[in-house]
């Protein structure tokens, strides 16, 4: 058994240093120097393999060994992995010094094997280890990623949260505004409502107003007609003359055909004492006679005359009256006229402005209907694009808060997932440590 450890302690060391010269006759006979330079090269090669377990790399340069270095900063360094990789009480794995300067074959035996078993099982676990340091470092990247993934969605959440904030006070700020214009909408309802009560009062004023400018127009027609039936009536002066005239003439001739009678009378009873001489005589009397019928005949005739010109001079007073009346008639009729015509100029002119300042009411209501008109429909474009955008707004909030809902989600399955993970790193090195610690325990 002896030597089977003997000769595995040889292979192990040809193995590991090529180098380094050892023999059976120097393990049961060791040296002071050769024990040291045994526990150099196991120092060498252990901070070798932890470098390389560390770094990733196969090849690393070793550490050129100071003089300075002291056999007690030695003696710590193997004892630190003697003590942990035999715990028996009953056990003796320290080195001590006696071991360094005074080396007995036992003692130097059990401790090369224990070195060399902790060498060919750090030798096994580089690639173990070195697995188990990326996964690791790759968990803690990993780690720090979520983390900072964890730090840019609470960034995120408080935007999202100042945005909501922001939307809200928008969303509020439009609902007042909209509540405002509906206000306004109102007041402009029913101001359009009483002024269509004023336009239909107006309307009916106009309405009266040409109705009575139509009567108006009637009368002053009819009253254009009378006065030109009136002229048609109105006996002119020269006209006037000529029938003063005509009378003159008529009474002239009417004293004149008296002097005639007169005449004719006195010739008559002039002649009557003759007839009277003459009446025997039948010649005489039949002429008498024949001119008594004659003259009876014209006496006739002149009374006949007479009464026609006394008819006829009636006549023609009266007409004389009746134009005289009608003059009379047309000077009043003038005087009414003219009245007439002023105040129908003044009422004309009147109403002129009447209509002109209704005209212009008219006018002035049409562009206050159309500017209220334009306004309501302004405001009614205006609400329906308040409330679009309150609806829009709404979506947007809606949106954002289902985002805040999902993100907060997110985050806590993250920040689950992230302990999950960091426990699962945590336990996994737990267990790797306590492998590598029991390995050790069985090898010892």
């Amino acid at each position: 058994m002896a030597e089977y450890d003997t000769e595995m302690i040889i292979q192990s060391v040809q193995q590991y240093w090529p180098n380094f010269s050892i023999t059976q006759h120097q393990l049961e006979h060791p040296t002071s120097e050769f024990v040291i330079e045994f526990y150099q090269m196991f120092e060498e090669s252990m901070k070798n393999i932890l470098s390389r377990m560390i770094s990733g790399e196969d090849d690393v340069m070793e550490q050129p060994r100071t003089m300075n270095e002291s056999i007690f900063s030695l003696l710590a360094y193997i004892n630190k992995y003697l003590k942990n990789s035999v715990t028996h009480p009953e056990v003796d794995c320290v080195l001590t010094l006696t071991d360094m300067y005074e080396p007995t074959a036992k003692r130097t035996k059990i401790r090369f094997k224990i070195l060399l078993s902790l060498l060919s099982f750090y030798e096994s676990q580089i690639t173990l280890f070195r697995d188990a340091i990326k996964k690791r470092i790759y968990q803690t990247q990993e780690h720090v990623a979520k983390k900072h993934e964890k730090e840019v969605l609470k960034e995120a959440l408080a935007k999202e949260a100042e945005h909501l904030a922001r939307m809200e006070d928008n969303c509020n700020r439009l609902q007042r505004e909209l509540e405002k214009t509906n206000a306004r909408y109102e007041d402009l309802q029913l101001q359009k409502a009483d002024n269509d009560r004023k336009h239909i009062k107006l309307q009916l004023d106009l309405d009266a107003i040409m109705k009575t400018y139509e009567n108006k127009e009637m009368l002053l027609t009819n009253v254009k007609t009378n006065i030109q039936h009136l002229n048609e009536q109105v006996v002119t002066t020269d006209s006037y003359k000529s029938m003063l005239d005509l009378k003159d003439n008529l009474v002239k001739r009417s004293g004149d055909l008296d002097v005639e009678i007169d005449c004719f009378v006195k010739n008559l009873a002039e002649k009557k004492p003759a007839v009277e001489r003459f009446e025997n005589l039948a010649k005489l009397n039949h002429e008498l006679i024949s001119n008594s019928e004659e003259l009876m005949s014209l006496q006739n005739s002149v009374s006949i005359k007479n009464t026609e010109l006394n008819t006829e001079q009636q006549n023609y007073q009266k007409r004389l009256d009746e134009l005289k009346e009608l003059n009379k008639n047309k000077l009043k009729s003038k005087e009414n006229i003219v009245a007439m015509k002023e105040a129908i100029k003044s009422t004309d002119l009147k109403f002129s402005n009447d209509i002109i300042n209704l005209q212009q009411d008219i006018e002035e209501l049409k562009a206050e209907t159309n500017k209220e008109e334009t306004l309501q429909i302004n405001m009614v474009n205006e609400k329906d694009l308040i409330t679009a955008k309150n609806e829009a707004l709404k979506k947007e909030c809606d949106k954002i808060t289902a985002d805040v809902k999902e993100l907060n989600l997110l985050y806590a399955n993250t920040y689950e997932n992230m302990l999950k993970a960091e426990n699962e790193v945590t336990n996994g090195f737990n267990d790797f440590l306590n492998d590598i610690s029991g390995t050790l325990k069985g090898k010892m």
